[in-house]
């Protein structure tokens, strides 16, 4: 038993995982069993995994059987799981978001702007967070990817539906699409910042965390959230404004004219 408690020490070493020295092995009171601990850098990151995924191939001693457990073996299996299922939460997401803009919207195509708006906007903060791994900078693994990833596309969603609702009331009272627009985001930015600067700040709270995922799930989701509010206040306008507002953001005529005789719902609020 303690040439493998050896090899597991062996193997910590080489892949420079060890915060301190191992324990040497502590048997049971029955002789039944025997422990030894081995105390991980909290930053190992990725490399944890692999470190965990190495120490359980080692090979047994015969008669014997050997179980790799701890916080350390428990994380490296949570973060495995979360990985595995980063396309399911993504396509179910999606499903969901356009299923839900469907039956607001009775639209085609609006719909599928305001879900390519999200995805534009997963695509561009997952490359921005790439290259803050590969600096360094940040730690990035399966369970902050695929919550990073249900939050560009929650938060894009979201912003997109205010833009949206104030750019059709607009529609009811401006003929041009491009004056209705310039008022809708002027009405919309405003909240859209406000709504994502308090997220933003909240998860960089991670930050403080002394687990380095929890520290690296801060910046990923800031990110995430940060291209969210761009996404839906430059990408998502240029888009409605190019597809115009036949088959998309009809309003019918009568709709058009008894709200421009009417008073405008939106001076009462304000």
């Amino acid at each position: 038993m303690a040439e493998r408690v050896d090899d597991a020490v062996a193997v910590a070493e080489e892949a420079d995982a060890l915060a301190g020295e191992p324990s040497p092995p502590i048997p049971a009171e029955d002789g039944a069993a025997v422990q030894a601990v081995l105390p991980f850098d909290p930053d190992l990151g990725d490399t944890l995994g692999e470190v965990v995924t190495e120490l359980r191939d080692l090979p047994g001693v015969e008669g014997t059987t050997a179980y790799v457990t701890g916080p350390g073996a428990i994380f490296s299996d949570f973060a495995e799981g979360f990985s595995g299922i980063d396309g399911l939460l993504l396509v179910a997401a999606f499903g969901v978001v356009l299923l839900i803009l469907l039956v607001v919207y009775r639209s085609p195509l609006l719909p599928l702007l305001v879900i390519g708006t999200a995805g534009m906007a997963l695509v561009v903060s997952l490359a921005v967070a790439y290259f803050l791994a590969d600096q360094g900078w940040i730690d990035v693994n399966g369970q902050s990817q695929g919550i990073a990833s249900i939050l560009v596309v929650g938060a894009a969603t979201d912003y997109g539906l205010l833009l949206v609702a104030r750019y059709r009331e607009e529609l009811r009272l401006e003929q041009s699409r491009f004056t209705a627009m310039q008022v809708a985001l002027k009405q919309s930015w405003e909240p859209i910042v406000a709504s994502g600067g308090t997220v933003i700040l909240g998860v960089l709270c991670l930050l403080f965390s002394d687990l380095g995922s929890n520290r690296g799930l801060g910046p990923i989701s800031a990110v995430s959230i940060a291209f969210a509010m761009l996404a839906a206040l430059t990408f998502l306008p240029a888009v409605l404004v190019l597809f115009g507002t036949g088959g998309v953001l009809a309003v019918p005529a009568a709709v058009r004219r008894r709200a421009a005789r009417g008073p405008r719902l939106g001076a009462v609020a304000t």
